[in-house]
């Protein structure tokens, strides 16, 4: 299979994009900068994970878009993994690619009834912007048309 992936370089992405290209499939990242660090075997394109036209653009061909994205300074991009998914969403119209497959965190949205009464007091204090955030990105998903595939990660 042919993968965009969002979030190559952080620290779900690496190992996804390593473990993707040793089993064969063909990965492109899609990356803030054309100097970033991916593995060598990836196809790299430089663009902004929360504009369409450029997700689309890179998509062509693809089977799927896959993203690992977080936020790391949810002060400075507090709504990146909303404003991600609904660029994924409407770059689907016009790239053909309708797979889209998203890594959250454990705690957010439906899973937060599964947290443990200490985690789930740390996911609605410490976390709170950040799992805001996922929650968002989660019922745009749902609401899509796309076919989606939605797995948590514990931190």
């Amino acid at each position: 299979m042919k993968f965009l992936v969002l979030g190559a370089t952080d620290r779900t992405g690496v190992p996804f994009v390593k473990k993707a290209l040793d089993q064969g499939h063909e990965v492109t990242a899609l990356v803030r900068r054309a100097d970033a660090n991916v593995d060598p075997r990836a196809q790299i394109v430089s663009g902004d994970v929360t504009d369409a036209a450029v997700i689309a653009t890179a998509a062509r061909g693809h089977d799927a878009v896959i993203s690992t994205l977080g936020a790391n300074n949810v002060r400075e991009t507090p709504t990146l993994v909303t404003d991600t998914v609904r660029a994924v969403v409407a770059s689907a119209k016009t790239s053909g690619v309708d797979r889209f497959v998203i890594v959250s965190a454990f705690g957010v949205g439906d899973s937060l009834a599964k947290a443990s009464l200490l985690a789930g007091l740390i996911f609605r204090t410490a976390l709170r912007k950040t799992y805001a955030d996922k929650a968002a990105s989660e019922l745009l998903l749902k609401a899509s048309e796309l076919k989606w595939t939605l797995g948590y990660l514990a931190h």
